[in-house]
């Protein structure tokens, strides 16, 4: 969002916007100087199953030159949680989220920490449901 183009096009190896004032590439690590912010946003989620529950954790294979963060969202709440170690190399990450979370449905979003280089290859959070629904 916020490109002044109204298409995108990859040619070979780079990429290009087009626009009302011509042809772009799209390149470099800034986005006009300020650090580009990269997220996944992975929508509501209820895991398959009615009932309440708590997401424990989650396991990322990853690589990253900076810090990933995971976002959930439950009933209007935003809880943020950092990867504890960053490899540019693809190495498993494990996040342990905050206890006591209980919840049917979660927002769930990864993203980097100042304009970090990452490559994500697998998302796996553990979920553990309670025994009611409401």
């Amino acid at each position: 969002s916020g490109y002044p183009f109204n298409s995108f096009a990859r040619i070979g190896d780079r990429y290009y916007g087009a626009g009302d004032a011509g042809i772009s590439e799209l390149s470099g690590a800034t986005d006009n100087g300020a650090p580009i912010r990269a997220s996944i946003d992975f929508g509501q989620r209820d895991f398959g199953t009615p009932n309440k529950k708590t997401v424990e954790q989650c396991f990322l294979g990853m690589s990253a030159t900076g810090g990933l963060f995971i976002k959930i969202i439950a009933e209007g709440q935003a809880y943020t949680y950092r990867t504890e170690r960053t490899s540019a190399e693809m190495q498993q990450q494990r996040v342990v989220l905050g206890r006591g979370l209980r919840t049917n449905y979660v927002t769930l979003q990864v993203f980097n920490q100042g304009g970090a280089d990452f490559e994500l290859d697998t998302v796996e959070f553990t979920v553990a449901d309670m025994t009611r629904r409401i």
